[in-house]
């Protein structure tokens, strides 16, 4: 979801995300082949969240993506505050994985 945040999820994301999550097998791969092509839907993947996660989730979310347009950045903020996470936890996070701070 959070690589779609531009509109669109391009090869070098797509290859980004596959090569954080080596090793997979074929049947993985496939999978994640057919949900880069995929909507998701943000608002239910956040109420099916079981607590506790929201820090990982975001974290994981942010490292999926190149955070370099408004558009990924407007999303970031909405699915910071959808997690209820406070906006300085939001820049450390930010700074541990080496992004740009939204706040």
């Amino acid at each position: 979801m959070a690589s779609q945040a531009d509109g669109k999820i391009d090869a070098a994301e797509q290859e980004r995300i596959l090569q954080q999550l080596q090793p997979l097998d074929q049947d993985e791969l496939q999978f994640l082949r057919r949900e880069f092509g995929r909507r998701h839907d943000v608002h239910a993947f956040i109420h099916a969240l079981p607590n506790g996660m929201e820090y990982e989730v975001y974290q994981v979310s942010l490292m999926a993506m190149h955070l370099d347009t408004n558009l990924e950045a407007q999303y970031l903020r909405e699915f910071a505050k959808c997690l209820r996470i406070d906006p300085q936890v939001c820049n450390r996070i930010h700074r541990r994985v080496g992004a740009p701070t939204l706040f």
